[in-house]
């Protein structure tokens, strides 16, 4: 690691930890409810719900995109009984919009002196939401590898968002009748035609005529977890490296700030595009037929893939086999049924 990436390290996870600190200061001062992956109490003692639930997801150091994805089949669900607010990181600002809910910033969400909510978020934003919005709303925070049960993760978040709204008034359909929901993450379908067209022309641009048997999508960059994926990239390379031998074309993908903090080429990639696009705009490209697959950590990339239906070839972030199993049962793939996506 260079000095400015164990510089951005460390200032993420003391930026976590900072949070985690303040939030069980937060969940202690107000006596919250605590259970094994959960949080949740009323941010002050006079609490009526009013219909209205945000979603708090705006720091993504806390809420990393792909976990916001996990939330979408609950928001589709909610969205018709009540008033709905995401209020995501600037940078997936779009992906909210296509899906068509009411969508804000943090600062719009504070002057809106929102009262009788229910917010949702992470647990480690629960000093975050107390400060933003004051009191008088109730707070759920999840911390989803920690939550009980076998149930992918889309729906042990759904019922667990639920059960609390029953606890706090909200006449919400049980979470045992809700069998017949569809918890898959949906894919904008919007999106995915916005940025197709984009994507096709860098990529003709950028590969040979005919991309031999097809592409892989490489990206080796994590939000979380840094120090857990040391010495773990070189099986992502591995991985990448078979399948340019098989014929696949490897593109590779992340941000801006992935390509300043590694600015090297690496002999196994046909074409760089990192900080090409937004977030958002990796639905447009994991719906390209020429794009097989991606290669990458279990994160935003492998999720947003896995929506596409796409195959997956993963290096857990964990080397634990017991996380890489709990992983594996809960996240990815997101669909169920879809097991064979998944190739390490």
């Amino acid at each position: 690691m260079s000095l400015r990436e164990l510089w951005i390290v460390g200032r993420y996870y003391f930026h976590k930890a900072v949070h985690q600190i303040l939030s069980e200061l937060v969940c202690f001062r107000y006596g919250f409810h605590r259970e094994l992956g959960l949080a949740y109490g009323k941010l002050g003692r006079n609490f009526s719900f009013s219909g209205t639930i945000l979603f708090a997801f705006w720091d993504p150091q806390l809420i990393h995109l792909g976990d916001q994805l996990f939330y979408e089949p609950i928001i589709r669900h909610l969205r018709s009984r009540y008033r709905l607010l995401v209020a995501p990181p600037a940078a997936f600002r779009e992906y909210f919009e296509a899906l068509g809910v009411e969508v804000v910033t943090r600062e719009e969400s504070k002057k809106m002196k929102i009262r009788g909510a229910v917010v949702v978020s992470k647990d480690d934003l629960a000093y975050q939401v107390r400060r933003t919005l004051g009191p008088g709303n109730v707070f759920i925070g999840n911390n989803y590898p920690m939550l009980r049960g076998d149930e992918k993760i889309t729906v042990l978040l759904a019922r667990t968002i639920l059960r609390v709204l029953q606890e706090y008034g909200a006449p919400v359909v049980a979470a045992a009748e809700l069998s017949g929901v569809d918890f898959n993450p949906s894919l904008p379908a919007s999106l995915a035609q916005k940025y197709q067209g984009e994507w096709s022309a860098r990529l003709a641009a950028g590969l040979p005529a005919g991309s031999g048997r097809g592409i892989f999508a490489y990206n080796a960059y994590v939000a979380s977890n840094q120090l857990g994926i040391l010495g773990r990239r070189k099986l992502l390379e591995g991985m990448a490296r078979r399948l340019r031998a098989q014929g696949f074309r490897i593109v590779h993908i992340g941000s801006s700030r992935d390509r300043e903090l590694d600015p090297q080429h690496y002999d196994f990639v046909d074409l760089d595009l990192r900080g090409a696009l937004s977030p958002a705009a990796l639905f447009g490209l994991f719906a390209l037929p020429d794009v097989r697959g991606v290669i990458s950590f279990d994160v935003f990339v492998a999720h947003v893939a896995s929506l596409c239906g796409k195959e997956l070839h993963v290096v857990f972030k964990s080397a634990l086999l017991a996380s890489q199993n709990k992983i594996r049962a809960r996240f990815l793939p997101m669909f169920p049924g879809r097991d064979d996506l998944l190739r390490e």
